[in-house]
């Protein structure tokens, strides 16, 4: 079977990509010509804000039908090709974004930030904290990262609730997780981002939450109302972990910088170490199966993608 060439950002996924026979990877440089070795290739890779730098090697090469991504998001393709696939990095970074969501409900729950400030002060603080076993999670989200979370939430005897656009199975739906709230000690939201889920956390849900409950976000920032989580931890009522923000990244002048009962991380649970080793797994299996003509396991549906626009436009 003839090796499938594929356009990468940098050399390291040349040599990372090594084990897998059936791709030859081609690197690439944004804002330089199309090196004459790229042709007849297939696809390529998008390491950021694709469009406008990938752009020009579609114009160029007719043959690309295909963009992986190394992130497992994909809310800012704003543009796409007729008949180019988007395959993203779907079960490379939910284990470390998991571990950050949990690590955010424990801190919480063993009052660290409480435990730090009273070492700032020299102050040996003796208070009682927390456990979640027997404390049941809301999970919005039931792909990769909600069920890893959701593993690791059971193996320490807490109660996760899983929840997505649709019930099935073990999983309820989203639309009912209203009445679930105020019987719960977090919500964790590990959902992507979509029209209809902007704003899905407003003042309402957040009211509905529980006195002492924890809100944390690893999906996308723009699914929480930033001011009406601000206004909700100024009443002290709750607390909340985010790595994921709207804006982002966050002003230097914005309110959610002091708000209390508050744990800010810059987007990075899912970029962890060893994380660039488990997107090559993840994405050379998926580029291998292009090769054999068979469908990528992470291929976006179209449905989920802006309508295509032709070559050219």
């Amino acid at each position: 079977m003839a090796r499938m060439k594929v356009l990468v950002p940098r050399a390291r996924f040349v040599t990372e990509l090594t084990p897998f026979s059936l791709l030859e990877p081609v690197v690439f440089t944004a804002g330089a010509p199309v090196p004459p070795e790229a042709e007849g290739a297939r696809a390529i890779v998008s390491e950021a804000a694709h469009w406008r730098v990938l752009q020009p090697f579609f114009d160029a090469i007719p043959t690309l039908e295909a963009i992986f991504m190394t992130s497992a998001g994909f809310d800012h393709v704003a543009r796409r090709y007729e008949g180019v696939s988007i395959v993203n990095a779907r079960g490379a970074h939910g284990g470390s974004t998991a571990e950050m969501a949990l690590a955010m409900i424990l801190a919480h729950n063993k009052k660290f930030p409480l435990f730090a400030q009273a070492r700032d002060r020299h102050d040996w603080l003796y208070e009682t904290s927390g456990s979640i076993q027997g404390k049941r999670v809301l999970i919005l989200g039931a792909g990769d990262l909600g069920r890893r979370l959701a593993r690791m939430l059971a193996a320490m005897e807490a109660e996760p609730v899983l929840f997505a656009r649709t019930a099935h199975d073990d999983v309820h739906a989203l639309g009912d997780v209203g009445g679930w709230l105020a019987g719960a000690y977090a919500v964790v939201i590990a959902l992507p981002m979509s029209s209809e889920l902007r704003g899905l956390v407003d003042a309402d849900f957040l009211a509905a939450m529980a006195e002492g409950a924890i809100l944390v976000n690893v999906g996308r920032g723009g699914i929480v109302d930033t001011d009406a989580l601000v206004a909700e931890l100024a009443r002290g009522r709750i607390a909340a972990g985010i790595d994921v923000t709207y804006p982002e990244p966050l002003p230097p002048n914005h309110p959610l910088w002091d708000a209390p009962n508050l744990i800010l991380t810059p987007h990075v649970g899912g970029f962890a170490q060893g994380s660039f080793g488990r997107i090559i797994q993840v994405m050379g299996a998926g580029m291998e199966a292009m090769a054999r003509g068979e469908t990528p396991a992470n291929l976006i549906p179209a449905s989920a993608l802006p309508p295509p626009m032709p070559r050219g436009a």
